[in-house]
């Protein structure tokens, strides 16, 4: 609103029906894909300083490879973010 951004048309279709959503850009399914989406992002690599960006989506992947090789995959989130809340 503040930059006088247009809005993009409204996308009045059902989009639990598999037709309705064609030709929609969907979101990533998986953390993994998350990051790679962010890792490409122009926006993100022109709002984030200098190598942020990039020490940020590798500590990202770092976990992710941890939490794929977990155990107990709970357990393991747990004991990391818990107490972060």
């Amino acid at each position: 609103i503040e930059r006088g951004l247009t809005l993009q048309p409204p996308v009045n279709k059902n989009l639990f029906l598999p037709d309705s959503a064609a030709g929609l850009e969907s979101l990533p399914m998986s953390l993994p894909e998350a990051i790679s989406a962010a890792r490409g992002s122009v926006l993100l690599q022109q709002v984030l300083p200098g190598g942020l960006a990039e020490r940020y989506f590798d500590e990202q992947e770092r976990r992710c490879a941890e939490l794929a090789q977990a155990a107990d995959p709970a357990e393991w989130e747990r004991s990391r973010y818990f107490l972060s809340v």
